[in-house]
C-alpha cells in the first residue's frame, strides 16, 4: 500500500518537482554570468524621461558614492528644482542638486546626488531617486502662458537598477566657478545699427586653460543657456581644456539681437562626467575621429557633430558618396569621399555645389585640410549649375573667395566665365576656414581663419538668389584640395561679428 501510495504521488506530482528543477537550473545559470551583461534600468514615473545614469564610488577617498541622472522634461510647463536625493545601497544620499535648476519642455537638466554608503564596483545596486520642484503648470488656452499657484510643490520619482562603475569621482562633482555658481556669464554686444537675425551664429571665444579645473577634456560638458533656455552649440576648434589657442564655439541665438544692445547669456560647465551626447552640444566632425582618412579605424567620425542644428545649410562630407542635395561639376576632374572632401580638379575647373538655391546676404565657410596648386575657394553662383560647362570655368557669374594657386588669399568676381581678381590677401596655411561674405549689394569679403579680411564693394551682381559650393581649379601638376566640412550662416551685423565679455 506505501509502495502504491508514493507511486501515485510521483505521477501526479513528479511534473511540478520538475519544473522547479528547470526553474533552479535556469536561475543558477543566470546568477553566474557575468554582472557586465544586465542591463542598466532608470526611469522617471512622471514629467521626465531618465536618458542616462551613472553610480560611481568616490575613487579618491575610496569612501562614499554618487549617483548621477540626465533628465529630460518632457511635459508642457516650468519646472523650478530645489533639491535632489536618492535612497541607494540601503542608505539615503545626504546632499544632491539639479543644474540648471530651472528647465522647460524638452529641455535637460543634470542632477547628481551625494551617498555615504561605499559601493563594490561591477555589483548591482537598486535605488529611487527624488527631484523635489515647484511646476507651473500651462494655462488654457494658450501653452505659452503660465499660471502658477503659491505653494505647487511636486516631487517627481524614478528608480534606477545599475552597476557602480569606476568613473573618477571628480568628473562627477559640482565645480562652481566664482561666487558659488556653476556658470559664467557672456554678454554679447551688437554695436551696429542693424539687428543680427533671429538664428543668428554667434562666434564665442575663450581660452579653455583658463577654466581647465571645470572642464571635460573635450570640453563636452560646456552649455550655453539663455535665460532658460539651453542653446544649440558647436565648438570648431581648441576643443580641449589643455588647449594653448582660443576655443570656438558657433552659438545659434534664437531670437538674435536687437540694434546697439546687449544680450546675456549663460556658460554652464555641467558635471565633467556629461559629454556631447544631446543634439544641443556638439562638435566639429574629425574632433570625434582625429584622422577621418583611416575609416578602417575611425568608425565614429562626426559621432557628435551637431552642426546642422546650428548653420543654416551644413555638410561635414561623412561616408563614401556627396550627401543628398549635392550635385558636381567634374570637367575632366574627380570627387571621392573619405570623411572628408578631396577635390582634383581636371585642366580647368571642378565644383561641389547645393542643388537649391539659397538667398544672400549670407556667409560660406570651409574647412580646407590641404592645398596643392589648386584654387580652393567658396563661392555664389547666379546660374544653373546642373547644366554642362562650355569652358574650363564652371561657376558663371558670381563671387568666390579662398586661396588663388593654394598659395593666397583672394576675392574673384566671375562674368560668363571671366574671372577678375577684387583683392589680394596674406599667403596661405592649412589647416584653415576660408570664407566669403555676401552681405549686401557691393558688400563682399572673404576671410583666412575668420581674420585677414579683405573686401570689395563690385556691384555687379546683386541681393537675391544664388547657388553656394566648393570650387577648385588646376595651376599645376598635382592639383588637389581636401575639405572637412561646409557651412552657410548669417552675415554678422554691419559686416562685423558681435563683440563678446564673458564675466
Amino acid at each position: 500500500m506505501r509502495s502504491q501510495s508514493a507511486l501515485e504521488f510521483m505521477s501526479t506530482y513528479g511534473f511540478v518537482f520538475l519544473l522547479l528543477a528547470i526553474v533552479i537550473a535556469i536561475l543558477y545559470f543566470f546568477i553566474g554570468l557575468p554582472k557586465a551583461i544586465v542591463p542598466s534600468q532608470c526611469v522617471f514615473f512622471n514629467n521626465f524621461n531618465c536618458v542616462d545614469s551613472e553610480y560611481t564610488v568616490n575613487t579618491t577617498t575610496g569612501i562614499g558614492s554618487k549617483l548621477f541622472i540626465v533628465a529630460q522634461d518632457v511635459e508642457p510647463g516650468i519646472v523650478n528644482i530645489s533639491s535632489f536625493s536618492a535612497f541607494i545601497g540601503g542608505k539615503n544620499s545626504v546632499s544632491g542638486y539639479c543644474i540648471p535648476s530651472l528647465v522647460v519642455d524638452g529641455e535637460y537638466t543634470y542632477c547628481m546626488a551625494n551617498v555615504s554608503v561605499t559601493p563594490t564596483n561591477g555589483n548591482l545596486y537598486s535605488g529611487t531617486f527624488y527631484m523635489y520642484a515647484n511646476y507651473c503648470a500651462p494655462s488654457s488656452p494658450g501653452i505659452g502662458s503660465f499660471y502658477c499657484k503659491a505653494n505647487d510643490n511636486f516631487t517627481f520619482r524614478g528608480n534606477v537598477r545599475l552597476q557602480s562603475e569606476p568613473v573618477p569621482y571628480d568628473l562627477i562633482s559640482q565645480q562652481p566657478v566664482s561666487s558659488g555658481r556653476s556658470f559664467l556669464t557672456v554678454n554679447v554686444i551688437n554695436t551696429a545699427s542693424q539687428a543680427a537675425p533671429p538664428g543668428f551664429q554667434q562666434m564665442i571665444t575663450f581660452g579653455p586653460s583658463t577654466y581647465a579645473q571645470y572642464e571635460r577634456a573635450n570640453l563636452g560638458n560646456v552649455r550655453f543657456f539663455s535665460g532658460n533656455e539651453e542653446l544649440y552649440s558647436w565648438c570648431e576648434s581648441g576643443c580641449s581644456n589643455t588647449s594653448t589657442s582660443n576655443a570656438i564655439f558657433w552659438v545659434k541665438l534664437p531670437n538674435g539681437i536687437q540694434a546697439g544692445a546687449t544680450l546675456g547669456i549663460s556658460m554652464y560647465f555641467l558635471p565633467k562626467v556629461a559629454d556631447y551626447k544631446d543634439n544641443f552640444a556638439g562638435e566639429a566632425p574629425q574632433l570625434s575621429c582625429p584622422n577621418p582618412s583611416l575609416t578602417a579605424t575611425c568608425k565614429t567620425y562626426g559621432e557628435y557633430d551637431n552642426g546642422a542644428k546650428v548653420f543654416s545649410e551644413y555638410s561635414n562630407f561623412a561616408g563614401s558618396a556627396l550627401p543628398q542635395g549635392f550635385g558636381e561639376l567634374l570637367n575632366g576632374g574627380s570627387v571621392s569621399l573619405d570623411n572628408q572632401l578631396i577635390i582634383t580638379p581636371g585642366s580647368g575647373e571642378t565644383d561641389v555645389y547645393y542643388n537649391s538655391t539659397v538667398s544672400v546676404p549670407q556667409v560660406a565657410d570651409a574647412m580646407v585640410t590641404s592645398d596643392t596648386t589648386s584654387d580652393a575657394a567658396v563661392f555664389f553662383s547666379q546660374n544653373n549649375l546642373s547644366s554642362t560647362p562650355t569652358s574650363g570655368a564652371n561657376i558663371n557669374d558670381g563671387y568666390l573667395g579662398g586661396y588663388a594657386g593654394g598659395t593666397t588669399e583672394e576675392l574673384w568676381k566671375d562674368v560668363s566665365g571671366a574671372y577678375t581678381d577684387l583683392a589680394s590677401g596674406t599667403s596661405s596655411y592649412y589647416p584653415s576656414i576660408v570664407s566669403l561674405g555676401f552681405c549686401g549689394d557691393g558688400n563682399h569679403y572673404a576671410q583666412q581663419n575668420y581674420t585677414n579680411t579683405i573686401t570689395s564693394s563690385d556691384a555687379t551682381f546683386g541681393n537675391g538668389s544664388y547657388i553656394p559650393g566648393i570650387s577648385t581649379y588646376n595651376h599645376g601638376s598635382g592639383a588637389q584640395a581636401t575639405f572637412q566640412w561646409f557651412a552657410l550662416r548669417d552675415c554678422p551685423p554691419g559686416g562685423t561679428m558681435p563683440q563678446v565679455s564673458i564675466s
